[in-house]
């Protein structure tokens, strides 16, 4: 006997087993925002006319400081731009540059397979696929055992 409520004619457990999910970590981004470059003198001069013009001759705290907070981001979004920047993905430790040029030439069989469709070129693709996957798990077992 269970010692949640009931609700109808299921207790509140069974109705909310069905509600669990599993939760995986989130993956990384795979780029982030930056500054590019700032022109610090222009962005000054910038801040200052706006202070000397309209922030100053605002009655009320409130309309003041948000036009200054309007200000400031429209000043950084003309002189200090954001630009995205692509964050490359961690190599693992087992991976050499003769393994990377092995899965070079993997992308480009696979993008003429897809482009072609012909079988021959497919099979190619599939066995350099192949070969990938046997240079990367030999590899991969040489650095474990060897750690």
């Amino acid at each position: 006997m269970s010692i949640l409520p009931t609700l109808g004619t299921r207790n509140l457990a069974e109705r909310c087993r069905h509600d669990i999910r599993v939760l995986r970590p989130q993956k990384p981004p795979s780029s982030k925002t930056g500054l590019i470059s700032i022109n610090i003198e222009a962005f000054k001069k910038c801040i200052q006319l706006h202070l000397a013009s309209s922030c100053l001759s605002q009655t009320s705290l409130e309309t003041s400081t948000e036009d200054w907070r309007k200000s400031i981001i429209a000043a950084l979004d003309t002189y200090a731009p954001l630009k995205s920047i692509k964050i490359s993905s961690q190599q693992k430790p087992w991976t050499t540059p003769e393994i990377r040029k092995v899965m070079v030439q993997r992308d480009k069989a696979y993008k003429s397979a897809t482009q072609s469709g012909i079988s021959s070129v497919i099979e190619r693709f599939r066995a350099q696929r192949g070969r990938v996957c046997n240079v990367l798990n030999i590899a991969k077992n040489n650095y474990y055992t060897h750690k």
